[in-house]
């Protein structure tokens, strides 16, 4: 079954074009010297990404534009549900409330935040096969009980019925 899984991450998103390097990360190129993200994924392809580096960075997924959330989503599928990967369960966690809509926006709390339009404009560059492989990986873990329930609910209900 994992074996399957994989080839049907890979195939759903071959023909995803690199985004190019001015298209990797949010912030402007003035500020490229900073920028962590930037410099670990300039240049490299999906396969190529170090997902372990990557998501030890300071705010790895959210530094990423919607157009490289959208190339690299293949390499941090495969890592998430790769067992032998030292941080699968930390892939799977970052997926997991970036791709739930409730966690785009929080208005109570001490730091109250809304990316719901980054969060709508990553989730239109999906196509249909795309979102079915990611509901998949979602399905995977909540079958593995890693995530709440509630959250994988929330994102398989976004990717089934794209606005």
């Amino acid at each position: 079954m994992k074996d399957e899984l994989e080839a049907e991450i890979a195939a759903a998103f071959a023909n995803v074009a690199y985004p190019g390097d001015d298209h990797l990360t949010v912030y402007a190129a003035e500020g490229r010297d900073y920028d962590e993200t930037f410099k670990l994924l300039r240049g490299k392809t999906w396969r190529d990404l170090p997902v372990a580096e990557f998501i030890l960075g300071d705010t790895p997924i959210p530094d990423l534009s919607p157009e490289a959330f959208h190339y690299y989503m293949p390499a941090l599928l495969l890592a998430s549900i790769d067992e032998s990967h030292d941080r699968s369960s930390d892939v799977a966690s970052a997926l997991a409330f970036y791709l739930s809509p409730s966690n785009a926006r929080q208005t109570e709390g001490e730091f109250p935040y809304d990316v719901s339009e980054t969060y709508n404009c990553r989730m239109a560059l999906f196509t249909k096969e795309q979102r079915a492989v990611i509901i998949r990986v979602l399905q995977e873990y909540r079958r593995r009980g890693w995530e709440s329930p509630e959250e994988i609910a929330g994102a398989v209900e976004h990717l089934s019925h794209p606005q």
